[in-house]
């Protein structure tokens, strides 16, 4: 079973094979290969790209659409409203693709480099960190696979789970065991402000209830 990953810089369309373990473990094993041909637009996909048009219109049309496709496949088989990853990325970067934050974290999902080459690893992507930094639909792929991670690990909290992106799993662990995790607080009410806005801009509703929702494979979609 194959899905397509569309890469956004050309040279990797033309050199790099590589493979991403599927989410789901029940799953046979599947690869998402680079391909030369047009991928299948998701369901979501209008969705993001009209709110991509406003919030970064001076990314070109082609960058646009990489980022739309990683956001719209990949927030469904994580479990996750489109808005709410774009939300992550309004408060992380500003939708700033080349964002670098005081401790290194880079990109649209501000993964720390640590962070992201142990998502990568984990995913089965064979790319240096030069390389999975230079591409802001892989940052977006790697960033909502984390969070799916995070979410399966805080049992589908999404407060935790945003709190946990924020601070790292083992200190919001930490907080949580000394019921110390006030700090974290505001970046989850900035998420859900986000959201809210987002979700009204497209005419629908910002209940935060709707911003998590049933998981679908790769084959799905």
């Amino acid at each position: 079973m194959k899905w397509t990953l569309p890469l956004v810089a050309a040279v990797c369309v033309a050199t790099i094979g590589w493979s991403l373990r599927p989410l789901f473990e029940a799953e046979a094993p599947s690869r998402i290969e680079v391909e030369g041909a047009r991928p299948v637009r998701p369901p979501e996909f209008d969705r993001i790209m009209a709110v991509l048009d406003v919030r970064a219109p001076g990314w070109g049309m082609e960058l646009r659409e990489h980022v739309a496709q990683a956001i719209a496949e990949e927030s469904a088989v994580a479990g996750l409203d489109p808005m709410l990853v774009m939300a992550v990325i309004e408060v992380e970067s500003e939708f700033q693709q080349e964002a670098t934050s005081v401790v290194g974290a880079r990109g649209l999902m501000q993964l720390r480099p640590t962070t992201l080459m142990w998502v990568a690893e984990r995913e089965g992507v064979k790319l240096s960190r030069a390389e999975l930094e230079s591409d802001p639909a892989l940052n977006v792929r790697l960033g909502v696979r984390y969070l799916k991670y995070l979410k399966d690990l805080f049992r589908g909290r999404l407060d935790l789970t945003l709190m946990a992106y924020n601070a790292g799993p083992n200190r919001l662990k930490a907080g949580l065991k000394e019921k110390s995790t006030d700090q974290w607080v505001n970046y989850v009410r900035a998420v859900r402000r986000e959201y809210a806005g987002l979700k009204r801009s497209l005419g629908e509703s910002g209940d935060w209830t709707l911003a998590t929702r049933e998981s679908v494979t790769a084959t799905q979609q």
